[in-house]
């Protein structure tokens, strides 16, 4: 969920094996937190629009991330990663 209509940020794939992809409208730096659904923090990195993001060291399972912009949270959502 885009909570600012501005960036219109979406990660894909998504189910993802292991690689996302950032699209957007602005081509910038973000902050990105995925965590579990029991709230455990497993990723807390800088990317930008069309960065290659790899989480293949993450266990497979349904996460939540965030996508923060100058410490405001501009996006959340549901991401799957899956087995190969």
């Amino acid at each position: 969920m885009n909570l600012d209509g501005k960036y219109d940020l979406n990660f894909y794939p998504n189910p993802t094996t292991g690689l996302l992809y950032l699209q957007g409208k602005l081509n910038r730096s973000y902050v990105l937190k995925i965590y579990t659904l029991d709230g455990i923090m497993l990723k807390d990195e800088l990317i930008s629009v069309d960065d290659e993001i790899d989480i293949s060291n993450l266990p497979s399972g349904l996460f939540i991330y965030y996508i923060i912009d100058d410490n405001t949270v501009i996006t959340i959502g549901k991401l799957t990663k899956i087995e190969n």
